[in-house]
């Protein structure tokens, strides 16, 4: 039995892997390599010049089939997350070598074949080299050697000016995948977009650099316009993510569309109409910025926003939610929505603007701090957990905000910066 195998057991019996795992993985080992450790075979021996001329390799002369190593070798990068990866990375190089060493004999062994048929064949000049099979390995062997190879990083810089004068709404679009976005302002007349990605160029690669910016110009759309700024990074298995670092003129107004996975996301001090920011693992930052419409979402991180908006959703699975209005003009509304964190508004103009609290915490207390407060619903017990108030005359204040907090673990707090 393959040692490969005999890896996968103990695997399974030290619940490395389970059951339904140890079974794709052997399934996938037995399709790529077989089961059984085969004798090399012996295709040309001593008597066989009578034999007829072969320029392809006999049916009973079994290669590692590519398409299969790809299969297990995406197999195994799917458990990465899951199962001991000690012991994944072990089996893989098992596998690797195993690869290379039944490639380098049956590669030998067809290289004979092909060499003495072809010298069979002096009449035949017409018809060129026979095909190198030496390049079937190194596709084998890739995925393997992929799998645990360093990333290398590469750069490329989009850059553009939008014509127009000061207050012309840009269109900003900027979307990747495991890395962060940061967008600032500058008071050059241009834009300018770095990315940097990490990318796994082939193996064999004998410029991995120029080989990674090739992969990464594959990926990435870039689409500019007079009134309009859209970069995207689409998935690829040759690319593991990258990130923007943005820079545009403060002087224009934006709708600012940013999403990102596995990366937080900053935007800097601009005057937006529309602002939406979504990661599926990362923080979110809102330094100074002013919008009419704000929606932020994240998955797993903190959020916070520093600033001016009159409508604001703030949602996070797991993560604190801080904001600090620096003012409160006309009507504003913040729904504010964590399940595993604290969440704080640090108000302005507290003795001008009326306010209106719905707020709500499973495990955890509520703190307020602002005055002339009228309640409707007030837990009196030693612990908070659910208030509804408002200021007396809240409802003919010229400005006035209200916020709707909840949060299943964590305290709320709203009170005058």
């Amino acid at each position: 039995m393959r040692e490969e195998i005999v890896m996968i057991l103990k695997m399974l019996e030290e619940g490395k892997v389970t059951s339904e795992q140890a079974e794709l993985l052997i399934g996938a080992v037995d399709d790529a390599v077989g089961l059984h450790t085969p004798e090399e075979p012996r295709l040309i021996s001593e008597g066989d010049d009578e034999k007829p001329e072969q320029s392809e390799p006999p049916a009973s002369l079994k290669r590692p089939d590519m398409t299969d190593l790809r299969e297990l070798g995406d197999k195994l990068s799917g458990l990465a997350d899951v199962v001991d990866r000690a012991a994944l990375e072990s089996l893989a190089e098992r596998i690797r070598h195993t690869v290379e060493d039944a490639v380098r004999s049956t590669d030998r062994a067809i290289d004979r074949m092909q060499r003495e048929a072809r010298e069979r064949r002096l009449s035949a000049e017409s018809g060129g080299e026979e095909p190198s099979v030496a390049h079937w390995g190194k596709a084998i062997i890739e995925p393997f050697q992929r799998m645990f190879s360093p990333d290398i990083k590469v750069e490329k810089v989009v850059e553009g000016s939008f014509p127009g004068e000061s207050g012309k709404k840009i269109d900003v679009e900027l979307s990747t995948w495991n890395g962060r976005i940061v967008v600032e302002p500058w008071d050059e007349p241009g834009f300018r977009v770095n990315v940097t990605a990490n990318v796994m160029p082939s193996v064999e690669s004998q410029t991995p650099c120029e080989a990674g910016k090739a992969l990464l110009e594959g990926l990435l759309a870039c689409d500019v316009a007079d009134d309009s700024l859209k970069v995207k990074l689409s998935h690829g298995k040759a690319v593991s993510g990258a990130s923007f670092n943005v820079r545009l003129p403060r002087k224009f107004l934006y709708d600012m569309d940013l999403e990102t996975q596995n990366g937080r996301v900053s935007l800097g001090e601009f005057e937006c109409r529309m602002i939406t920011v979504e990661t599926s693992n990362g923080r979110i930052d809102l330094d100074n910025t002013r919008g009419v419409m704000t929606q932020l979402e994240t998955s797993n991180g903190r959020i916070n926003v520093n600033g001016i908006t009159q409508r604001l959703s703030a949602r996070t699975s797991n993560g604190g939610i801080t904001v600090m209005p620096r003012k409160i003009a006309g009507e504003s509304q913040y729904e504010l929505t964590t399940s595993n964190g604290a969440i704080e508004v640090q108000v302005a103009d507290a003795d001008k603007v009326g306010y209106h609290i719905d707020a709500k915490t499973s495990l955890g207390r509520i703190s307020l701090d602002l005055p002339n407060l009228a309640y409707q619903v007030r837990d009196e017990g030693t612990v908070r957990r659910e208030i509804l108030t408002e200021t007396s005359g809240f409802s003919e204040s010229t400005d006035k905000l209200t916020i709707k907090a909840r949060t299943s673990n964590g305290q709320i707090r709203i009170a005058r910066s």
